[in-house]
């Protein structure tokens, strides 16, 4: 008979913990459709963000980087809109793309940054191109890499570099004003 009470026991306890598991369901997929739409509206901001800056493309590294956050976000879409919901995997996919968002954020703030700081040091090199061969060679080569690879890194070190050169510190200054 003990042994029995016992058994009891175990099985309430395992129906209790069951039910309790049962009712967390429904709020962590809430949690989980709360976090779509904030991943969603972050992507549309992100894109705006750009799209207001008027460059004159995007890198492919970063257009891939860009789709793939967008894929996984349409794969959880998907996952929530099934029937039977596996929360352990939604859960997952959920902290996947919050890292895979935050390091989007940093490529992009860096893209703009970049982009933006060489523009100006591009237009400040412009001051100097028919007295100094080294800084009008610099500034072809970064306009390119600005213009045409999309490379804005590359771009901005290009033309930093050669303007360093002729001034130290000035890039700070540029950077500054």
């Amino acid at each position: 008979q003990q042994k029995m009470l016992s058994s009891l026991k175990e099985l309430e306890n395992s129906q209790k913990e069951l039910f309790d598991s049962i009712i967390d369901l429904p709020e962590k997929e809430r949690d989980a459709q709360n976090a779509l739409s904030k991943f969603d509206l972050e992507m549309r901001n992100k894109k705006r963000r750009i799209d207001n800056q008027n460059l004159p493309g995007l890198s492919d590294s970063y257009q891939n980087n860009f789709a793939a956050v967008i894929r996984e976000i349409n794969h959880l879409d998907e996952d929530l809109g099934k029937a039977h919901v596996n929360i352990d995997d939604v859960s997952k996919q959920v902290i996947i793309i919050q890292s895979d968002m935050d390091t989007l954020e940093d490529q992009t703030t860096k893209m703009l940054d970049d982009a933006n700081l060489a523009e100006q040091t591009i237009q400040y090199a412009n001051r100097y191109i028919s007295s100094n061969p080294e800084i009008a060679s610099a500034s072809v080569k970064a306009q390119n890499y600005f213009e045409k690879q999309y490379d804005y890194s590359k771009s901005l070190s290009t033309i930093s570099e050669a303007l360093e050169n002729q001034s130290s510190g000035i890039i700070s200054k540029i950077k500054n004003d």
